[in-house]
This record gives C-alpha cells, structure tokens and sequence, in this order.
C-alpha cells in the first residue's frame, strides 16, 4: 500500500481529504453542553467535529468561573493544541485537575469554557460552551452559580448532607461546604480514622482524645508508662518488687514505692525485716528506705560493731607507720585498752607489751616488742589492769611484724 502526497494544505492523515484552511464543523460536546464531575474528570472536553481534526489543531478558549458568592470571572482567550486521536474527535484541557489541587479559598463552584476550534491556527469554528458543574446541586441562574441548601461541594462533586466518606468524616454544610468534616467522636492521625480512646500500638501511653486533639496523639491520664509497658492505676510489680506500684498522680513514668517498705538493692523488705546475711542490720523506715540500718538494741550486735571500729583503727595504724610510726603506735594502743575496758573486757598487758583481742581467743591485735639491747622490766598492774608506766618512744622500735 503507497504512502499518499497531498497537496499543499491538505492533511495527510486523513488521506489528503481534509483542508487544512476549511475552519472544522462542531457537531457534538461533551455532555450535550455539561461535563458533570459526579460522571467523569472533566479534566478534558470533547468536541466532535464534522469533516475531522489533525495533530495541528488547536482550542481557543475562554474560560468563565462562577464563585459562591454570585460573582464570576472571565479569562483572556487562550490557545492549546488539542488532542485528535481518531482524526474526528479534538479534546479541549480544562483546569478542573489543578483546581482540584488547591484549597478551596476563592470558592468556585462552576465553570463554563467557551471553545473555537482550528485547523491552521487562522481559521476558527464557531465557538461552543460546555460547562463544568455538578447539576445535582449546583445551577447558573441569571449569570450566577447557586448551591442548593443542605449540599457540600467538595472537588467539584455535590454531597448530601451528613453524607460519609468514610468511618470519620463526613459532610456537614453548616461547618464546612467545600471539605470534609472529622466527626466529633474521631480522629484523624496521619490519614488514618480512630475512635475516641483507641490506644497507639506504638506507643500505648498515647491515645485518641478528641476533646484534646483530633489530630494527633493524646496523652493518657490513667495509666503510668514505665519501661515501655502500661499498668493500671494501684498495679503493683511482680516479686521480690511487690512493694512498687502505678501512681500516676506521683510519677506516671515510674514505679512509686509503697509505705511501710524498704526497697534495698532490687528487693523489697517489709518494716523492721532483717538482712537475710546480716542479723545485726535491719529495714526501718523510719530512717531510710533504700538501706540497711544497724540494729543498736541488740548488745551482741552492738559488741560486733565494736570490734569492727577496733579493727578499723588497726587498719588505720598500719597506714600511719610510713610517716609516724612511734606516735601513731602509742595512740593506738591507748585507744585500744580504752575501748576493751568501755565493753568490760579483761586486757592481758604483759612485758612484752602484748595485747591480746579476748583473753577466751587469744588471737593478736597488735604485738610491740622493745629493742633486745634494752628489756623492759616488769611493770607492776594497776587497778585497771594497765602499764602504769609509759614507753620510751626514743628507745622502743618499730615492731617487726603488726598483724591481724
């Protein structure tokens, strides 16, 4: 099959029967003259055309909008290449898809687009008008465009009144005619509806309250978060933390601790309960709650502490020796008796200077021997069973060995 060639100004795609000078015939319109939106886009307006259309025709149009109000605006005629697909029918563009895009502010409910069509861009059709308005609520009476009571308009489409859209938004003309509405008793976070008091399955300390926010998350008053888990009001924790409950009017991110406990290094300890490994410390509340406390009534464990400050002072002899070994030794003993008589225990003092830590143990504290060239006499015993004479600090000597 041969390729024809037209003469000049005749359309090869029509088989060189279209003039491209003849201005084209308008036979029909979208619509009988409407494109409803409740029906289709209307993002294009159809025009078939007699004797057909080309790839080089193109619409001249001018555009008129109609505003709530009553008012309406008029365009400057403009001209835009105009789609043919099967060589009769040319599709005009429209601005419905980027009103759509806009916020409803100037409140235009209908628009009319008078259209001329070209085959060269020089000869014009007569022109047509098709209007863009949804007929089931919206009407152009005398030059102006009216919405019927108890209508929305929203993207061009009419909604009757408390119409859904979906589980949380609905039509409510008396709030708003040109968007949706979030019913009372929803939210809407981040494009997805909730019920009033749905909790987050993110996070479950955050809920829907509409009374505070419909739009993103609330707070909730009656549960504490703590570690990443929600407890009631009055849930206590699991044992041995049983004495830890939710309060969330003291601290809603943390555990509250209940009176009459002491909590003692991850544990909870009833008032007056003794250290399970050490008998002589006990909780009492009274004092301090996240510590043991010396039992002071108990004379076996008031002895026990005791000897433990004794041993402290040891320790705390030795440490003295590398500076003032002679002074510190001589304040040590004489702390030493005087505190084993302040508990009525017997001091053994013998010549040798040595002390022992009960005469039943026998075990050292501390042995001060004198320099072998000089010996000690023997001291007579006082009533206190003590030297009654003091050491020579410049002839005794550092002992040997001072041990525990």
């Amino acid at each position: 099959m041969g390729t024809c060639i037209c003469n000049e100004h005749y359309d090869p795609e029509s088989n060189c029967k279209l003039d491209l000078r003849d201005p084209p015939t308008i036979v029909d319109a979208t619509g009988d003259g409407n494109c409803n939106p409740r029906d289709k886009a209307c993002h294009y307006i159809r025009f078939t055309t007699r004797d057909g259309c080309s790839n080089r025709t193109v619409c001249s149009i001018t555009l008129k909008q109609y505003k709530i109000d009553g008012s309406s605006t008029e365009s400057v005629v403009t001209t835009v290449p105009a789609n043919c697909p099967n060589n009769f029918d040319a599709y005009c563009p429209t601005t419905v898809q980027s009103r759509k895009r806009r916020e409803a502010v100037d409140e235009i409910i209908a628009e009319s687009y008078n259209v001329s069509l070209s085959n060269d861009n020089s000869s014009f059709s007569q022109p047509e008008t098709v209007t863009v308005l949804d007929t089931t609520c919206v009407k152009i009476e005398n030059g102006a465009a009216v919405i019927m009571d108890g209508y929305c308009l929203i993207e061009n489409v009419c909604h009757g009144n408390f119409t859904d859209l979906d589980e949380c938004h609905t039509c409510d003309p008396t709030v708003k005619r040109f968007s949706w509405i979030l019913k009372d008793n929803y939210c809407d976070i981040g494009g997805v509806c909730y019920p009033s008091g749905n909790v987050s399955t993110i996070s479950c300390i955050s809920e829907c309250n509409p009374t505070l926010d419909k739009y993103t998350w609330s707070q909730r008053d009656d549960v504490c978060s703590i570690d990443g888990q929600c407890f009631n009001d009055g849930d206590t924790n699991t044992s041995p933390e049983e004495c830890l409950y939710c309060d969330r009017v003291k601290d809603q991110f943390s555990w509250s601790q209940e009176g009459g406990f002491c909590y003692i290094a991850g544990v909870c300890y009833a008032d007056a309960a003794v250290n399970p490994t050490d008998a002589c410390r006990y909780c009492n509340v009274s004092v301090d709650t996240a510590t043991w406390q010396q039992n002071v009534n108990d004379s076996a464990c008031e002895l026990e502490q005791e000897e433990k400050d004794d041993n402290s002072v040891v320790i705390g002899v030795g440490a003295a020796l590398g500076t003032g070994a002679a002074v510190a030794l001589a304040i040590a003993i004489g702390f030493y008796i005087y505190k084993k008589m302040h508990v009525s225990k017997v001091v053994a003092a013998r010549t040798t200077g040595t002390l022992f830590d009960t005469s039943k143990n026998k075990h050292f504290k501390f042995r001060v021997e004198p320099m072998r060239t000089d010996p000690v006499e023997q001291l007579p015993m006082s009533d206190y069973n003590m030297p009654s004479t003091s050491v020579d600090l410049n002839s005794a000597r550092v002992p040997d060995n001072l041990y525990n």
